[in-house]
């Protein structure tokens, strides 16, 4: 165990046993010699900062093809340093990366020799691969026709959604596991024509809830397991059900209000369970399914011997990771990477049956044995996008490693001024919040706001919903045709334009949901910050009711997102369940 110092915010920190150990396996060999991994700089929050610098989940722009020059959606502002290209010219055949490759200079740093080649090789406008129909997702994976969004893994007819896999039909969500027809959900799995909803699991046919299991005709609840036709957590008729379903759906403005206000009323009456660990073995952190041995780490499923990560998915033997799984191991230090892939450290959008691949930036398709690269598909011992052969590959991958210890850079990530986004378009602005003057003391770039829009045409202003439904206007076709072809809407919250798809609109009809004011990146910006996640916080448990099996205020202690000076009530996973109704 060692005892240490954080370089950035002075924090004491422990690095165990079994890190240590984890570190000894990861050690590569390279030429007969191993490289020993050296332990942490940076506590465990100030490094899962610095890896949030290297992830957007709201981005979308338009930008130049350095390829062809056309112009592309991408999920890189204009403003990157970068070279983006459109994604079926990247992974094309018709442009060599490895025209790119350059020599290294043992007189030099590393990662600045790094950083002037990784900024003129073309890097894909989007992290998606294997669609059908998804020319506007940003990232994903074997889905078909889906519109806009990040991390939308094997799912179909979805719209402005994140991280969603098995889903179907289900637009502006966010942690989504087999559902369909579902609406503004936050973290549900296996769910059926829900809307408005946070933590809900096995639930149909509900709206405006928050922690429920197996419910279904429920509105306005918390904390219900298996429970029909309830009402603000109190059993009601199926009539008085269809009754305020009907309210909140076509009713006046101010009913759909105070509606909406007495259920955030019950919310935060209601206790909160300490964490979302389900079906998980020797885990802490949150948002944990059917995992062994993770701990601190967030959105985690079907894992195992996971450590400081998030977003992981049947993966193993990994730590301060982010954004990886898919039967991956062993991955250390790296954002966006595994699907059937191992060995791989201090990488950036690095997947897809990859191995022993080292500091290097969007390499896949079966490529391993590549050392700082960028763009390569289906190569092998590589250096800074040059080929060698084998021998010659781990005879000067192991005199960079040795020139790396002697700069300090050998076990560190990719320092933040080399993010593709700027700091306050990041994931990092989002849970680690910093003002223009300390994202640039603290190393990173700024993009400044850009202007509202310099879109020129007319707004048009969407009508209730009622209005587009041929049962109940006449004259429905009329004001879809209006909508769809007239102006934009101007999002009520940033003046930036948008427009509503045909598809969206059929939704929104079928289901009875107001036509959306806010522009769709705003939409997932403000689901993301209604989920916490990233940093654990020592607390002890709030209850003090009677039953609980503990005379006044429960005495266990946890650790939980919540964070001690937040107003939640949170406790334990004893006294939640008997709070459960």
């Amino acid at each position: 165990m060692e005892n240490k110092v954080c370089k950035q915010c002075s924090a004491d920190f422990v690095v165990e046993d079994e890190d240590l150990e984890f570190y000894k396996k990861m050690a590569p060999t390279f030429a007969g010699q191993t490289f020993d991994i050296p332990s942490p700089t940076k506590c465990p929050d100030c490094r899962q900062q610095h890896r949030l610098c290297f992830r957007t989940e709201t981005n979308i722009s338009k930008s130049k093809c350095a390829l062809s020059g056309k112009e592309v959606l991408s999920m890189y502002s204009p403003q990157t340093p970068y070279a983006v290209a459109d994604y079926d010219e990247w992974i094309g055949d018709k442009w060599d990366p490895l025209s790119y490759g350059r020599d290294f200079d043992f007189g030099r740093p590393f990662f600045e020799q790094f950083y002037e080649m990784a900024v003129k090789v073309p890097i894909p406008v989007k992290a998606a691969i294997d669609n059908e129909n998804c020319d506007f997702l940003m990232a994903g994976a074997h889905s078909k026709d889906c519109y806009m969004g990040y991390a939308l893994i094997n799912s179909e007819e979805c719209m402005y959604g994140n991280w969603m896999k098995y889903c179907r039909d289900c637009i502006d969500c966010f942690q989504l596991w087999e559902c369909e027809l579902c609406y503004e959900i936050i973290d549900g799995q296996n769910c059926y024509e829900c809307s408005y909803c946070q933590g809900i699991r096995n639930c149909r046919e509900s709206m405006l809830m928050r922690d429920c299991q197996g419910c279904n005709n429920c509105f306005g609840c918390v904390n219900l397991n298996g429970k029909q036709y309830w009402i603000f957590n109190k059993a009601a008729s199926k009539e008085e059900y269809e009754k305020i379903v009907e309210e909140f759906k076509y009713g006046p403005i101010e009913r759909k209000k105070e509606l909406r206000n007495k259920y955030l009323e019950l919310v935060a009456s209601t206790p909160r369970r300490y964490a979302k660990i389900f079906n998980a073995e020797n885990s802490s952190g949150d948002y944990i399914n059917n995992c062994k041995n993770v701990k601190n780490s967030f959105f985690v499923e079907e894992s195992e011997n996971i450590k400081y990560a998030n977003n992981f998915t049947e993966g193993r033997d990994s730590q301060d990771s982010m954004n990886s799984g898919y039967n991956s191991e062993r991955i250390y230090m790296s954002v966006a990477s595994g699907a059937d892939s191992q060995n791989l450290m201090f990488d950036l959008f690095v997947f897809d049956n990859v191995g022993n691949v080292h500091y290097s930036v969007n390499c896949n398709k079966g490529v391993s044995d590549c050392f700082a690269c960028v763009s390569l598909k289906k190569k092998q011992y590589c250096v800074f996008n040059k080929q060698y052969t084998k021998e010659e590959y781990e005879e000067l991958v192991a005199r960079i490693i040795k020139h790396m210890q002697k700069t300090g850079e050998w076990g560190e990530f990719f320092p933040v001024k080399m993010s593709p986004w700027a700091y306050n378009e990041s994931k990092a602005q989002l849970f680690f919040p910093l003002k223009k003057e300390e994202v640039h003391e603290y190393g990173a770039w700024w993009r400044d706001e850009k202007p509202v829009t310099d879109y020129q045409g007319e707004f048009v202003e969407p009508k209730d919903i009622r209005q587009y439904n041929p049962t109940h206007n006449s004259d429905a076709q009329i004001e879809i045709d209006n909508l769809l072809k007239g102006g934009a809407i101007e999002c009520v919250v940033t003046g930036r334009p948008f427009r509503v798809t045909s598809k969206e609109l059929s939704f929104y009809i079928k289901q009875g949901i107001p036509i959306p004011r806010e522009h769709p990146e705003n939409r997932i910006y403000r689901k993301l910050k209604l989920i916490s996640f990233c940093r654990l916080f020592k607390r002890q448990c709030d209850c003090s009711d009677d039953g609980h099996g503990h005379a006044g205020r429960c005495e266990v202690n946890f650790e939980t997102t919540y964070a001690p000076s937040s107003k939640e009530k949170v406790y334990c996973e004893s006294c939640y369940q008997k709070s459960v109704i």
